[in-house]
């Protein structure tokens, strides 16, 4: 019971904060003001990764490849590829319906797994035979 109470207090206060949050961001008038705003709210380094996200996104937009990206903005493909997940509405994270592409190194090791599975030594005792 105390538990439904909390998350129903945890519902209520979240509702208040994104009110709080709405009202300050219609306050903006300027891009001065939205800078002045992010320093009021997020720490610098909080800040660079709002900004290089919204950097990803218009790159993306303007339709520049995940390489292009990379080397401008000296983020990760990963990264590159959740955002573009966001964007798309499946959120930031795993995208189920892309294929895997795994290097050939990736699948020489693989095989070499599978085979040391299949063959595997005989670990009884050698003297007896």
């Amino acid at each position: 019971m105390a538990r439904l109470h909390i998350e129903r207090m945890s519902n209520i206060l979240e509702k208040e904060s994104l009110q709080k949050l709405w009202d300050e961001i219609q306050k903006i008038k300027s891009p001065d003001g939205t800078a002045k705003f992010l320093d009021n709210l997020l720490t610098n380094e909080e800040k660079k990764l709002v900004l290089r996200r919204l950097a990803v996104v218009s790159l993306l937009k303007q339709g520049k490849k995940y390489r292009e990206i990379v080397k401008l903005l000296k983020i990760s493909k990963i990264t590159i590829s959740k955002i573009k997940d966001m964007i798309a509405g499946r959120g930031y994270g795993r995208n189920p319906q892309r294929k895997r592409v795994y290097g050939s190194s990736y699948s020489v090791l693989k095989s070499k797994v599978k085979e040391k599975k299949l063959f595997r030594k005989y670990k009884g005792a050698e003297s007896i035979i």
